[in-house]
């Protein structure tokens, strides 16, 4: 019998003796392979996932204020705000090209 200690650090004496000896050793029973299920002859069903959503309450509609322009002046400036944003935009189209 061989009484040196082993270096290796694989060796475990208390895994070897907790281990049952090669005669008793009993194979594991076989697995039993999953039955498949037959798929249904209905084919597949319609999902519906709209129902599923919160419905928005349409009676909350947001109020936004009136911009009182008695004269039009306000009305004369946007206008030729909108007028330079075209100018501009053209502008920059060309300057790609």
């Amino acid at each position: 019998m061989n009484t040196t200690i082993q270096t290796n650090s694989r060796f475990n004496p208390a895994a070897i003796a907790s281990r049952p000896p090669p005669s008793t050793r009993v194979a594991p029973p076989p697995v039993a392979e999953p039955t498949q299920v037959p798929p249904k002859a209905g084919g597949l069903k319609k999902l519906n996932f709209g129902n599923m959503a919160a419905k928005k309450d349409d009676s909350a509609k947001k109020i936004y204020p009136v911009f009182s322009d008695a004269d039009g002046r306000a009305a004369a400036l946007a206008a030729t705000i909108a007028e330079q944003q075209e100018r501009l935009d053209a502008l920059d189209g060309s300057l790609e090209t």
